[in-house]
């Protein structure tokens, strides 16, 4: 299975989810993405 094909079946799952889940993932990914990106900002001052 491809990128794409994965992508697209995460956007097919969500389309499934209430607008509340929704609402609760994009939260938990955009949390994710800043302690990532924190991170990365911590590793490149050490």
């Amino acid at each position: 299975m491809n990128h794409t094909t994965e992508f697209n079946q995460i956007l097919e799952l969500m389309d499934n989810l209430s607008f509340i889940e929704q609402d609760e993932i994009i939260n938990i990914v955009r949390r994710r993405q800043i302690e990532k990106r924190r991170e990365e900002i911590a590793a490149n001052i050490i």
